[in-house]
């Protein structure tokens, strides 16, 4: 079994992790969600502070 199985198994205690295949808790799986949650938080760090730029008044003139 992979090394995020063994991880994730001593984290989480629930029937789950019990049913599911071993073969996609890998690193793979962890690294896309990284990069996922990543993207979304530079994404909403970019559209918080556009939105507070194209608000003032100097930049709509």
């Amino acid at each position: 079994m992979g090394g995020m199985y063994n991880v994730l198994s001593k984290l989480v205690r629930n029937d789950a992790m019990k049913i599911d295949p071993p073969e996609i808790y890998n690193w793979r799986v962890f690294l896309l969600a990284c990069a996922s949650c990543f993207g979304g938080t530079l994404f909403g760090m970019d559209i918080g502070i556009i939105g507070g730029v194209i608000t003032l008044e100097s930049f709509q003139k």
